[in-house]
């Protein structure tokens, strides 16, 4: 998809929401909270998995769950299986002659580190995309994903060299599918989707997925729904209706991680909603008033709703990544910490100012 309003990426692809007061007309560049994981570091179970991907690459291989004595899949157990010997990469490294030859095996190599990865965030965008537009799961048919398929970054579509795949459809009519039982199960209405938060003091925003209004039994839900959709529904109709409110995030990855808590909890923790430079004071205030965070897992096999309230400890683990983050994206380089430098040949290569 296209980058959120207000955002802007820099040369080394991490994402800046820029937000300009439009009374004061203050500039303020804050990092976006899932650039600031990553300049961070990745979570070493995905840098694990990424090592995995480009063994398997190399060796040719694929997992695959290994089976027991009497034929069925054993729990949490796999084989490597070798696809064909000699693998893709000894084949294309066998007929490699030229560095151009060279420097584009190292390319395809290096992009199958994240290949599995690609392939489910563009399954999630999707599936995103179809929520978001409320699109009915009986709609999600071939000419549909391809078509949305369009809105993609031209780097996603470049990625699936083979276009959209059966599986691909699968995958994303069976989590709307899923999504929609969700909403007829589990009584909550949508207050907002992807609000802009920020947080000038601490310098970061974010797009929120949503921000959710869980109802007290015996409430009418479609009523309430249609008054947040017509953005009549205020902190004071909603406290006098009872319920609690929470941020949500919906997630189509293949587990829930303590990251997805770790990124609630920024969004929830945000000084107020807005965009260019106005302040949204009604969705402000009930951002204010949520206490919880709520993961909304969504997969083609099922859907669980993953709760927890706002948290000290969490938030302050957070706060010091946001330090950590935006200290290394203002030196990229240890040289401007320098007082000065000296080669081995006693050469001053900066001079103490």
């Amino acid at each position: 998809m296209s980058d959120p309003q207000n955002a802007l990426l820099n040369g080394d692809g991490f994402r800046f929401y820029r937000w300009t007061d439009a009374v004061t007309g203050a500039d303020h560049d804050l990092l976006s909270v899932t650039s600031i994981r990553k300049l961070c570091g990745e979570p070493y179970q995905l840098v694990n998995w990424q090592l995995g991907n480009l063994l398997d690459t190399v060796m040719g291989t694929v997992k695959r769950p290994k089976m027991g004595k009497r034929g069925k899949p054993l729990k949490n157990q796999y084989v490597y299986v070798p696809e064909a010997k000699p693998s893709e990469f000894l084949a294309m490294y066998a007929e490699a002659t030229t560095q151009d030859d060279f420097d584009k095996l190292r390319k395809w190599v290096r992009e199958s580190a994240d290949e599995p990865r690609n392939i489910a965030a563009r399954r999630g965008t999707l599936v995103h995309a179809a929520i978001e537009k409320q699109v009915a799961s009986h709609r999600i048919e071939r000419d549909w994903v391809e078509a949305e398929f369009l809105n993609l970054s031209d780097k996603d579509r470049k990625a699936a060299k083979n276009g959209v795949s059966d599986e691909d459809i699968d995958f994303i009519h069976d989590s709307v599918a899923n999504w929609e039982d969700l909403r007829k199960n589990v009584p909550f209405v949508v207050v907002a989707k992807e609000p802009q938060v920020f947080n000038l003091e601490h310098g970061y925003g974010g797009s929120a997925d949503n921000i959710l209004w869980f109802l007290p039994e015996g409430s009418d839900r479609e009523w309430w729904q249609k008054q947040a959709e017509r953005k009549t529904l205020t902190l004071d109709r909603i406290q006098g209706e009872g319920g609690w409110l929470a941020v949500g995030d919906n997630k189509t990855s293949k587990d829930v991680y303590t990251s997805h808590v770790v990124q609630i909890h920024a969004y929830g923790m945000a000084e107020f909603v807005g965009e260019d430079g106005v302040i949204n004071h009604r969705l402000t205030d009930i951002l204010q008033a949520t206490q919880r965070g709520v993961i909304l897992h969504i997969r083609p096999e099922h859907w669980a709703v993953h709760t927890f309230d706002f948290n000290e400890p969490t938030y302050r683990a957070f706060i010091g990544s946001v330090a950590f983050a935006r200290y290394l994206a203002e030196y990229p380089r240890p040289q401007p910490l320098f007082l000065g430098e000296l080669d081995r040949m006693g050469n001053a290569l900066q001079e103490e100012s």
